[in-house]
């Protein structure tokens, strides 16, 4: 569960268990009224004489804009096949496929990935907690030096580390492309 989405196992037709990414209801009224007031508060504070000439209010606004595509299911659903394609080829990495035709505008259909749990990683041994170590960073290397296409979002929700040593990635809702210079 978290503020934009919730997360349920389902079922599909052909007996394929998937999750299933629900954008809350009436989420994106409640964003654009938190947005609103966080860019009012921007533009007071852009008003301090310390503050001339530092671009707070595009600052704000360029957070503002990243919070919000969060809301584009559709464009999520292709960040996170772009981004499994992107780390196929790199070891010990899962990204969950998703299955297009049962998606819609405010919900993404994927593979259940089974027995995710935060606290996987602590309970391994050095060796394990090593390559958990070293396939995260590989994928961390894949986005931002090979790619330029980068997940902007790993906190232990969406980086889970599995009993059978592989390391997945989820939720690409907050996800940009770097352009070529920056990535060189």
């Amino acid at each position: 569960s978290g503020s934009i989405a919730c997360v349920y196992r389902a079922t599909l037709r052909s007996g394929a268990e998937v999750a299933v990414k629900l954008r809350r209801p009436a989420i994106a009224q409640t964003m654009a009224a938190d947005l609103a007031l966080l860019r009012g508060g921007a533009a007071m504070i852009a008003r301090l004489p310390v503050l001339r000439g530092t671009p707070v209010r595009e600052l704000v606004d360029q957070v503002c804009d990243a919070v919000l595509r969060q809301l584009d299911f559709e464009r999520e659903a292709a960040d996170l096949e772009r981004l499994r394609c992107n780390l196929a080829t790199v070891p010990r990495v899962r990204v969950p496929r998703i299955h297009r035709a049962q998606c819609r505008a405010t919900s993404i259909v994927m593979d259940l990935i089974p027995d995710l749990d935060a606290t996987s990683a602590g309970r391994c041994g050095t060796a394990d907690r090593r390559a958990f170590a070293t396939a995260t960073l590989a994928v961390v290397y894949q986005m931002l030096f090979v790619d330029g296409f980068v997940h902007c979002d790993l906190h232990p929700g969406n980086l889970y580390f599995t009993a059978a040593g592989r390391v997945v990635v989820l939720d690409a809702g907050f996800s940009v492309q770097l352009e070529d210079r920056m990535r060189r």
